[in-house]
């Protein structure tokens, strides 16, 4: 594969990754909410399942495809953990 093939690869998954932390993230925040507000547990249990689900999904689909797949999967995870964290460190006091 040529770089410019490779870049393109590496920017699918980092894009893979990014949507796969912002719903993790998402999913979590929910989940910390229904259980604070004392929702069944069985609805905080479906959605760390879910969490859990999504995020083992879309890593083992960039571990199917390489090592390259795998590290742009988990770079754009993390880059969307740090942006979301941030965003709630500077609207939280």
């Amino acid at each position: 594969m040529t770089g410019i093939g490779q870049l393109g690869v590496a920017s699918a998954f980092a894009c893979m990754g990014i949507l796969a932390g912002i719903l993790h993230l998402m999913l979590l925040s929910w989940n910390v909410r229904a259980l604070t507000a004392g929702l069944h547990s069985s609805v905080a249990f479906a959605a760390s399942l879910t969490r859990a689900g999504v995020t083992t999904m879309a890593f083992a689909l960039a571990a199917f495809h390489g090592a390259l797949g795998l590290i742009a999967t988990l770079a754009g995870f993390l880059l969307a953990r740090t942006f979301l964290i941030r965003r709630l460190e500077v609207l939280l006091p």
